[in-house]
């Protein structure tokens, strides 16, 4: 269940943003069988205690705002207890490192992740981005009450600067699960500070306006049900999401509520391990720039594992 929800939470927002990560090359070198050569049945490894270092990759692509991501990360995770009967992860520490680069930015980050049951999920994260000074990165404005949808309006005022930005992240998670009934709630403290000269700039990620150094509060609930398991972590999942976005300097509300479906199909599928696809289709309750408008999110992620011991 974790696997799951934790992937897809993460849901980046960016405009028309390419990144390159290193699985891609990973899955290209899978070998191809021999013509008429008998195919192996995947191994499948299931949760079990021990080290696993693996690379996580999600692409995402959203509408309002208008975005394209790709994004991987390297995963170091020691797994303390595992919950046969639910097939997952009970406990774990893990440390990992990303790296994302598009035409607007490029971005590396390290975070830590300590999960000492199912239902709570603590994680610390360090990104450290380099905006380009074009394609929307950095745009900088003068006033709290600037129009920001720079995705469908490249014409409103503001500039793209080449600088620097960090962003301190805590995400605290609470999960329960009662028969098929799936509750989880996610909280994103990100403390911002970048360097520029205007008062206020665009966040790509949260689609928000934030003054030079900032805290952003984003909050989302989501209410899911198991429609489908089967063996080897085989899942259909649908249900709602609400969530608010607030910051401390700018104080831009905004508020959202939809409806999302999460699919996996059984692990390994073909050569990738824990393949996911998600969707989110819902509405814009509250918004300076997309009230009352529709948003739309599809995401397919996989993991491939490396290294695997107990």
């Amino acid at each position: 269940m974790e696997k799951v929800c934790a992937n897809g939470s993460s849901w980046f927002m960016s405009r028309l943003l390419v990144g390159v990560g290193l699985a891609c090359m990973v899955f290209a070198a899978q070998p191809t069988p021999a013509s008429g050569a008998e195919q192996e049945e995947p191994v499948y490894k299931g949760p079990a205690v021990g080290r696993r270092v693996f690379l996580s990759s999600d692409l995402i692509a959203s509408y309002n705002a208008l975005g394209l991501g790709l994004f991987t990360t390297i995963i170091d995770r020691r797994v303390y207890d595992v919950s046969e009967e639910m097939g997952i992860e009970w406990s774990y520490l893990q440390t990992g490192a990303g790296f994302m680069v598009s035409p607007a930015y490029a971005q590396g980050s390290v975070h830590v992740e300590w999960q000492p049951a199912a239902f709570l999920q603590l994680r610390g994260d360090y990104t450290m981005f380099g905006f380009f000074g074009m394609q929307g990165g950095l745009r900088g404005v003068d006033s709290p009450d600037s129009a920001y949808d720079f995705d469908r309006d490249s014409s409103l005022p503001g500039s793209d600067k080449p600088s620097l930005g960090h962003r301190g992240l805590f995400r605290p998670v609470l999960a329960a699960q009662v028969g098929p009934v799936v509750l989880r709630n996610q909280l994103d403290l990100a403390l911002f500070s970048v360097d520029t000269k205007q008062p206020l700039f665009y966040e790509l990620e949260y689609d928000y306006l934030l003054e030079r150094t900032d805290l952003l509060i984003f909050n989302q609930t989501q209410l899911l049900f198991e429609l489908w398991k089967a063996p080897r972590e085989a899942l259909l999942l649908a249900g709602a999401i609400y969530d608010v976005t607030h910051s401390v300097e700018t104080a831009i509300d905004r508020q959202r509520a939809g409806l999302v479906v999460v699919w996996q199909p059984r692990d390994p599928w073909g050569p990738l391990d824990r393949f996911r696809l998600f969707l989110v289709a819902g509405w814009i309750i509250e918004d300076r720039n997309r009230k009352d408008e529709p948003f739309f999110i599809i995401g397919v992620g996989t993991d491939k594992d490396l290294i695997q011991r107990p």
